[in-house]
């Protein structure tokens, strides 16, 4: 099912050139993944086993909500950027579910990671999500 939405998205676009999407989106996806482990660890405590994503979310939100400076900082610490909850991959995944996914708020996650730091800037500079070969 992910390779057939793939090869939807790829459209009229070279294989060798779409493998920077391709990538991309798995290396932003695990910084999200990374954060959301992150958040529940310094709430929970060290552990083995992860709920599922959605709980992962929720307690990044609620802890966001009560206190985005003291999150973003620690998380910063911790792992050397900070994804808003609004644009991480878990988001953007579930506004696609929900057919509320739009390209420009996927672009807005890549410029915001690329401007915290020399280790992210240009990261993303391979993907153009305008371009007229992708896929509808």
């Amino acid at each position: 099912q992910l390779w057939a939405a793939a090869d939807i998205l790829r459209g009229k676009m070279d294989a060798s050139e779409y493998k920077n999407y391709l990538l991309g989106l798995v290396f932003y996806k695990y910084l999200s993944d990374a954060e959301l482990r992150e958040v529940y660890e310094q709430e929970n405590g060290q552990t083995k086993d992860f709920p599922a994503r959605s709980i992962q979310y929720q307690t990044l939100t609620e802890w966001f909500e009560e206190d985005a400076e003291e999150l973003t900082e620690i998380i910063q610490l911790q792992k050397g950027y900070f994804i808003q909850p609004t644009q991480l991959f878990y988001t953007y995944r579930q506004q696609a579910d929900r057919y509320e996914f739009n390209l420009t708020d996927l672009q807005a996650g890549f410029n915001e990671l690329e401007r915290q730091g020399n280790l992210f800037k240009g990261l993303f500079a391979d993907i153009d999500l305008t371009s007229t070969k992708l896929g509808s």
